[in-house]
Order: structure tokens, then C-alpha cells, then sequence
């Protein structure tokens, strides 16, 4: 072997060194690159997004509505603009939508969605919907669009709304055909865009931005007074009333729920079941429908209860309050008594957690387990305060014409004159 082939013991270690530098280095390159995880651009109108947009409206089914997208160079927003018209052949309210297609990167790491948007002074809609279609479908072929209602302030200030994946359900021309987006949906997502559906009226929103986030604005904290649960004013806590009187089980009582001017009007008579010879039931429940946000998770005011704001000036006297899961349904629900006044005043009544049990009679709506320290299984819990699915009143067990107009419903740390 040649001599200068002969390596000195300095000689390999520095090879050695050299070697293990270099191949870090190549691993660095290789290794994909670890990005910040916080905020991802999806839509932004500076001029370096390429999603190419454009609006669809409902004349494509017939409709009236029109709209229109522009984009700001000066102001760098992307400018909507439309009224949403009833179709005459479905008499009902259209829509409006403004899409953006084209390369959008793996969301599958991200918690949600959060919008950034200036809502203009001529607008007099404040319910939307984000829109985002995934080339994979679900389990319905029919599927890969995804929506999850977003609701606008009055305000024209910036404002700055987040919608978690956990939000958004799948669906088919307004039918729901799966639930939320899974991580290979998220991974696969072709066009993003906003929508007014359901609802006449005109809007002109600036989109500021559109980014996925996993480190969504943290949520305000409740007032150590209160949280609503359910009014009659549009927005997050406005959801659909039903009815259920007790001719489903051969009685004769009959009530109606109906929205006026901002309040729920609850009326109607306690009549006498034929068969059992006692007073029967009507019932009002408020539910989220299809598109609607889910009612507040409550399960820090477990040691407080529900504040029902209203008027009652019917002869009947005797109520019930009553919730569910979203798992439970009337009679697997939670119910507690509570009496009003008969008087033109506004009434709060206060109606503790503790005076609520999911055991009760399906004859009477009297407890049979009340809750209480021998009987903690049938009180409401965190858990179950966490994934409220109902919210109502009962007229029952006593017989007589009653009329509520109800304005709200609350969760509160303790009575009105108390927090």
C-alpha cells in the first residue's frame, strides 16, 4: 500500500468528525421542515393567495338572489356583496355563496378555522355559513362539503370569529350526510368559501382573512353571574321550539309556541286525561336544528341553576323547567318544579341544579328519585352540563289555561338578587 495511504490516528478521527458532520447536515435536508403550527394563511387578498373566486347563487335553481366578489388592492380585503331573495317556486328564502378553488395546504394538524371580516353598515343579515369542500368523500358518496354557521355582531368593526372542525357537519345540498371532517378530509381540501342561506336581506362583508389555527382566542370566561342559554334575538342562542301535548298519549291538553317580537309566547290548556282521570301535559322545548350552533357548556355553574326571565299571565301557576343531553329526550331528561306569579311583570325565576332529577313519573312529571346526597346518580353533573342537547318548560300536573312569554333562559351562579 502506498505510504500516503497510511492515515495517522489524527488523520481518522478528523474523518470521523467530517463524516458525522456531513451527515447531520444531510439528514437536516432530507428531514421535512418542522413549521410553526400556531396560524396557517388560507385566504388572504394581498396578492400572494392563489385561490381563484367566484359567487354561486340560487338563480342557478331558479332563484333571485345575485351577489357579487371583488378584491381590494388598496385595502386588501376581499369585498362581497348581494341580497338574498325568496325563490318564488319553494317560497322560501335563497342563498348566496362566494368560493375560492385552487391548492390549499393539509389542514389535518390544525383545531378549526377562524375568519376575519368587517361587516358593512348596509347589512341586515348576521347569520352565515363557512363553507370547504374536501376531495374525499365520507361514508355518503354524495359527500365532502363541509359548513358550520357563523354569526356576524352589529358592529363595523374588524371582527374576528373561530369555528372549530368539531362545528362543521358534511352535507349534500343542505342535507346532512356525515358529521365532522376527518384528518384525511382535512388533508384533502380543494375550495373554501362563506354563504348566506335561509334568510332575506342584503350584506356587504369585507374578508380580511381566513386561516386554520390551532391556538384558537381563548373563549371569555363566563361572568361569575351568567351565561345564556336561549333567547328569542338572532344569534348563537336562538334555536327551534317544539311542541309535544299529551293527545300523543289519548289526553286532551293543546298549547302552542310562537316568536313574537323578540319573545316566546307559550299557550295554551291543561285539560283532564280521560283514561287516568288527571291532568295531563304540554310541553315547549327548544332545540338546535341542523346548521344551528350547540346550546353553551355550562359545567362551571354545576353549583348554581337556570334563570328563566319572563311573564305569566294565565290562572296556572305550576311549571316545570326541564333539560337534556343531547343524548336524552323528554323522558330521559331533567326536570324541576317552580311557580309564578300571575301578573303583567317581568319574572326570574331561579330554579337550583340541585332541585333537578332525570327520574320522575311519565304519568304525573313528579320525581320519584329526587336528587339528594342518597341518590347523587339521578343529579345533573359537569359532564352532563358540558352537552346540553334541550332546553324547556313543562305545563303539567295541574289543570288550567296558562300563557308565558319568555324571554330567556339562563344559567346563573345563584338568584337574580343574589349574583
Amino acid at each position: 500500500i502506498p505510504e500516503h495511504f497510511h492515515w495517522g490516528h489524527n488523520q481518522r478521527a478528523h474523518f470521523v468528525i467530517m463524516s458525522a458532520v456531513l451527515a447531520l447536515a444531510l439528514a437536516a435536508i432530507a428531514a421535512p421542515m418542522q413549521i410553526d403550527q400556531g396560524t396557517l394563511p388560507i385566504a388572504i387578498f394581498d396578492g400572494s393567495s392563489k385561490l381563484s373566486w367566484k359567487t354561486e347563487n340560487d338563480p342557478v335553481m331558479g332563484g333571485q338572489s345575485t351577489s357579487t366578489f371583488t378584491i381590494d388592492d388598496t385595502t386588501k380585503v376581499g369585498k362581497w356583496a348581494g341580497q338574498v331573495r325568496i325563490v318564488p317556486f319553494l317560497k322560501a328564502a335563497g342563498f348566496c355563496t362566494v368560493r375560492g378553488n385552487g391548492a390549499i395546504p393539509s389542514l389535518d394538524s390544525y383545531d378549526g378555522m377562524q375568519i376575519t371580516l368587517i361587516r358593512e353598515s348596509s347589512t341586515n343579515i348576521s347569520k352565515y355559513q363557512l363553507q370547504f369542500t374536501s376531495s374525499v368523500k365520507g361514508v355518503d358518496p354524495r359527500g365532502g362539503s363541509f359548513q358550520a354557521d357563523v354569526v356576524i355582531t352589529e358592529s363595523t368593526a374588524a371582527q374576528t370569529i373561530f369555528v372549530p372542525f368539531s362545528d362543521f357537519v358534511e352535507d349534500f345540498r343542505g342535507q346532512k350526510v356525515g358529521g365532522p371532517p376527518s384528518a384525511k378530509q382535512l388533508a384533502s381540501i380543494e375550495q373554501i368559501g362563506l354563504g348566506s342561506d335561509g334568510i332575506v336581506g342584503d350584506f356587504a362583508i369585507d374578508i380580511v382573512e381566513i386561516v386554520a389555527t390551532s391556538t384558537p382566542p381563548p373563549k371569555p370566561s363566563p361572568s361569575a353571574a351568567e351565561q345564556i342559554l336561549i333567547s328569542f334575538e338572532e344569534g348563537d342562542h336562538k334555536y327551534t321550539w317544539f311542541v309535544v301535548n299529551d293527545p300523543v298519549m289519548g289526553g286532551r291538553s293543546k298549547s302552542t309556541f310562537t316568536d313574537v317580537n323578540g319573545v316566546g309566547i307559550f299557550n295554551g290548556t291543561v285539560a283532564i286525561v280521560p283514561s287516568l282521570k288527571a291532568p295531563g301535559f304540554c310541553n315547549a322545548e327548544a332545540k338546535p336544528s341542523f346548521g344551528q350552533p350547540k346550546i353553551p357548556e355550562i359545567p362551571t355553574f354545576l353549583s348554581g341553576g337556570l334563570v328563566y326571565t319572563l311573564k305569566s299571565t294565565g290562572p296556572l301557576n305550576s311549571f316545570k323547567a326541564c333539560f337534556g343531553t343531547s343524548a336524552q329526550y323528554d323522558f330521559g331528561s331533567y326536570k324541576a318544579d317552580f311557580t309564578v306569579e300571575t301578573t303583567s311583570d317581568v319574572q326570574e325565576i331561579y330554579i337550583p341544579f340541585s332541585n333537578f332529577s332525570n327520574k320522575w313519573s311519565a304519568a304525573t312529571g313528579e320525581p320519584t328519585t329526587p336528587c339528594d346526597a342518597a341518590h347523587p346518580e339521578v343529579c345533573p353533573t359537569a359532564k352532563h352540563l358540558s352537552d346540553i342537547g334541550a332546553v324547556g318548560l313543562w305545563a303539567e300536573g295541574s289543570a288550567g289555561d296558562f300563557h308565558i312569554e319568555l324571554q330567556s333562559i339562563s344559567a346563573s351562579m345563584g338568584p337574580p338578587n343574589r349574583r
